[in-house]
């Protein structure tokens, strides 16, 4: 369950911005938006970003991704690599030889409180430390400083300094010992690895065969119950969808139809792999009917045959479902992207809803539907935004910051007149269509 979230120095985020689910005190508003995840915090169950195209909203969304890719496979990276996740800001030059720093507070499956922090180059990391709150209390769990031996807390227990003496500069203390069976460090792992954090952009655009079928295979390990509940939803949605099935196919379905040059490209290796883990296909049933309107057998469609919008929604109905299962953070850019408003304010509703997020999931997203902005769906607290400054500068922070907001106001219409500010500021082009624009000849 995500506490708080801050970013420095990566992509358009030069300063420290950061993002809090915790309420404000002072907000009475929308109770059923809020949990108790523990006896000493209450949470949001929800946040959106608004934001002016380029203000780096998505960058903020990116660096939360990214970092929970790197933490998940930082144990595989080689010597002298060099870090994806470090991507400082340019337009400064100072900062641009500095460290990207990531900060993040959560609380894990053992119901614990944990504080993260990475600080990397671009070769190295920097720093990196983890504390946790076994009582109420801080305690160390480990140190890392570039160049020193790391300093321990007495939590972990096993082959630590073994694995600190084989560690690579570039790859992160929390991967290598959780990967090498440090059982202490398991929650904090399992954490990113549980959660959401992956670019859905991946999925619900391109929604190629490689698309389709990675969720087909997720589609595979679920029990029956997911899949009855994943139908009902769909269904319910107005898809035209009344039922799917997942099928093992023979070879690998995005390979098909390559030439063979390209396929050269793949050793007996790679193929054994790729048939393992890319040969699910995802079949959809509509109704058909006679020329009488009397129905017939439903009819069989590739997935791939289906709308941009269904292919979306499929994908994130997914997704989502599995998040609320598992009580997981779901992390989304452009969650609006191929999907009817009403849709997306059905799945937002179903993580403010305590009756239907009974495991006390979370979402962060960014959009620029408007029609979400409303104290019907959201808290003021649960309202973010990013701005850029004159220097390019992204700048976060939410409807609860601006002082004078009261909950009865439109939102949508404040934010779309430029009173939350986050919106483009748009100048006339001086651009002439055809004859000149004064009529001359």
């Amino acid at each position: 369950m995500l506490i708080n979230l801050a970013i420095s120095n990566y992509r358009s985020i030069k300063d420290k911005v950061a993002l809090s689910m915790l309420p404000a005190k002072a907000f009475k508003e929308r109770p059923t938006n809020l949990f108790h995840a523990n006896e000493k915090f209450e949470l949001l169950r929800s946040a959106c970003i608004y934001g002016a195209n380029a203000s780096g909203k998505s960058n903020f969304i990116l660096g939360l991704i990214t970092f929970g890719k790197y933490i998940l496979e930082s144990s595989d990276l080689k010597l002298e690599q060099e870090i994806p996740l470090y991507d400082p800001f340019l337009l400064d030059l100072k900062s641009s030889k500095l460290p990207s720093k990531f900060e993040i507070d959560f609380i894990a499956s053992d119901n614990i409180r944990y504080e993260y922090i990475v600080e990397i180059s671009q070769k190295k990391v920097e720093f990196e430390s983890l504390y946790f709150y076994p009582k109420g209390q801080k305690s160390k769990v480990f140190v890392r400083i570039n160049g020193k031996p790391i300093d321990f807390g007495t939590i972990i227990k096993g082959e630590k300094k073994s694995i600190e003496a084989r560690m690579l500069d570039n790859q992160l203390f929390l991967s290598r010992a959780a990967n090498e069976k440090i059982e202490a460090l398991y929650p904090v792992y399992n954490y990113f690895r549980f959660t959401e954090l992956f670019d859905i952009q991946n999925i619900n655009v391109p929604f190629g065969s490689v698309s389709s079928d990675i969720i087909a295979r997720l589609l595979k390990e679920k029990d029956e119950s997911f899949l009855v509940k994943l139908r009902s939803l769909i269904n319910a949605l107005d898809t035209g969808i009344i039922s799917f099935d997942i099928r093992k196919t023979d070879g690998i379905p995005f390979l098909k139809g390559l030439p063979e040059e390209a396929m050269k490209m793949y050793n007996e290796e790679i193929f054994s792999m790729l048939s393992k883990e890319l040969s699910f296909e995802i079949s959809t049933y509509h109704n058909a009917f006679d020329e009488n309107g009397n129905a017939l057998k439903p009819i069989a469609f590739s997935i791939e045959r289906e709308s941009s919008g269904t292919k979306s929604l499929f994908a994130l109905a997914t997704f989502i479902l599995d998040s609320l299962e598992k009580g997981s953070l779901f992390v989304i850019d452009e969650f609006e992207k191929n999907l009817h408003p009403s849709i997306v304010r059905f799945l937002v509703g179903l993580y403010n809803n305590p009756q239907m997020n009974t495991m006390n999931a979370q979402i962060l997203f960014t959009t620029h539907d408007t029609s979400l902005l409303s104290n019907e769906i959201f808290r003021r607290d649960q309202v973010w935004f990013t701005d850029k400054n004159s220097q390019g500068v992204t700048e976060l922070y939410s409807m609860a910051d601006i002082s004078g907001i009261r909950n009865n106001i439109p939102y949508d219409k404040w934010y779309l007149s430029g009173r939350f500010g986050a919106t483009p500021v748009i100048n006339e082009p001086n651009i002439s269509y055809g004859k000149d624009v004064q009529g001359k000849k």
